[in-house]
C-alpha cells in the first residue's frame, strides 16, 4: 500500500501542482481520495467491474496451472501509433510458456437471453494493443446470471453495428477456460452431511416431534462410505459448500425416542440424474465453485461489501492434484476444449 499510496499523491501533486512536502497538500489529497472512493462506491457498474476482476484474478491463482498472472493495464502507457489502443486487464503466462493478454468483463442479463458485447471501437483497440505487443487477446466473460465463465476469442464475436457481440451458447461452445486450468468435477450421488448428536447430553424428540440436542460432530458420506481422510473431507466439503448439487432431503434418524442424527443428502432429482448411464454426476465447474464462494465472502444480502477476499493461491489445485486417488469420494475430472472450426 506504501507504493500505491504515494504513486497516487505524487500523481495529485502533479495535477494540482503543488509540494508534496506541505501539510495541506496531504490534507486535500486525502479529502480528493474520500470524494472519489464515494463516488466509486456509488456507481453499481463500476463496484461489480472491480470485484468481477478481483474474482478472476482469484479464480487463475486457485487453480494453480499458470505460472504467472499480472495486471497489464496498470500504470502509465505511451505509445506513437496511427490508432488508439487499450491494454487488456491481465498477463497470463501459461503452463506450456504461452502468453495470452485476457480482458475481464462481467455481464448481467436481465432474461437470460442477452448477448454480450462491445463497442467495435473498444474492441479494437484491445486488439491493436494486443498485435503491438504480439501476444494472442482472449475475452474472459463472467455471465452472472448463470454463475459461468467463458474465454473467448475476438474473432468469435460477430458484428452488429456499431458493436460485436456473442450469446451465451456461442460462448460456451468456444469456452477456452481449460487453458486457465478449469475442470468440470463429476462424483457420485447422492453425497450426505451428517450431523450426530452426543449422547451425553440430552436429545429426546419431543411429542410435538420438535428435539434439541447438542452437535458432537460432523460427518461426510459419499454414497455408503464414510470420509475419513482430512484431505477428502476439505474436498467434499467444498463440493457440498459451493458444486451444483441440490440439498434432496433432510432426514432424522431416531432411535427409543432420542435423535442420532441428521442428515442432508444432496444431489441431483432423479428425473434430470444421468448417473445410471454415465457413472457419475457433474458436481460443477471449478471457476462456477471459486465464484459462488468469493461471492459469500464478499456480500451479504445481496449488498456487496467488499472486492477481495483473502484466498491461498493454488489451493483448489491442491485439493484435486492430477494424481487423485480417492479412498471413500470418487472424483470425475472433465477438461473441456472448444468446438473447432470445420
Amino acid at each position: 500500500m506504501r507504493f500505491d499510496t504515494l504513486g497516487l499523491y505524487a500523481a495529485y501533486g502533479e495535477q494540482k501542482r503543488v509540494s508534496l512536502r506541505e501539510a495541506a497538500s496531504l490534507d486535500g489529497f486525502i479529502d480528493e481520495m474520500r470524494k472519489e472512493a464515494t463516488e466509486a462506491l456509488a456507481s453499481d457498474t463500476f463496484v461489480h467491474g472491480q470485484r468481477t476482476e478481483a474474482l478472476f484474478e482469484r479464480i487463475v491463482a486457485e487453480l494453480g496451472t499458470c505460472r504467472v498472472l499480472k495486471h497489464e493495464d496498470a500504470g502509465e502507457v505511451f505509445y506513437r501509433l496511427d490508432g488508439p489502443i487499450q491494454p487488456a486487464d491481465f498477463r497470463v503466462v501459461l503452463d506450456d510458456g504461452t502468453e495470452r493478454l485476457i480482458e475481464v468483463k462481467n455481464f448481467r442479463s436481465r432474461n437470460g437471453q442477452n448477448d454480450f458485447g462491445f463497442k467495435t471501437s473498444y474492441l479494437e483497440s484491445l486488439e491493436a494493443y494486443a498485435k503491438v505487443m504480439g501476444r494472442e487477446l482472449l475475452i474472459a466473460t463472467y455471465w452472472v446470471h448463470a454463475n459461468r465463465w467463458t474465454l473467448v476469442s475476438p474473432s468469435r464475436f460477430a458484428r452488429q453495428g456499431d458493436r460485436r457481440t456473442i450469446p451465451l451458447i456461442e460462448a460456451l461452445t468456444q469456452n477456452e477456460m481449460h487453458l486457465l486450468g478449469d475442470l468440470f468435477i463429476g462424483s457420485r450421488s447422492p453425497m450426505k452431511f451428517r450431523i450426530v448428536s452426543d449422547p451425553t447430553e440430552p436429545r429426546r424428540v419431543e411429542e410435538d416431534g420438535a428435539a434439541t440436542f447438542t452437535i458432537k460432530c460432523c460427518e461426510l458420506w459419499s454414497e455408503g462410505r464414510l470420509i475419513t481422510s482430512p484431505a477428502e473431507q476439505k474436498l467434499g466439503t467444498f463440493l457440498y459448500l459451493y458444486g451444483d448439487w441440490e440439498i434432496l432431503e433432510s432426514p432424522m434418524h431416531a432411535e427409543a425416542g432420542e435423535v442420532i442424527y441428521v442428515e442432508h443428502h444432496f444431489g441431483l432429482d432423479e428425473e434430470i440424474s444421468c448417473q445410471e448411464r454415465n457413472g457419475f454426476e457433474i458436481v460443477g465447474v471449478l471457476s462456477s465453485m471459486i465464484s459462488r464462494r468469493h461471492a459469500l465472502a464478499t456480500s451479504e444480502g445481496g449488498e456487496v461489501h467488499g472486492i477481495r477476499a483473502p484466498f491461498m493461491p493454488g489451493e483448489v489445485l491442491d485439493m484435486i492434484p492430477e494424481d487423485y486417488r480417492g479412498e471413500a469420494l470418487p472424483i470425475f475430472r472433465h477438461r473441456v476444449h472448444p468446438k473447432r472450426s470445420e
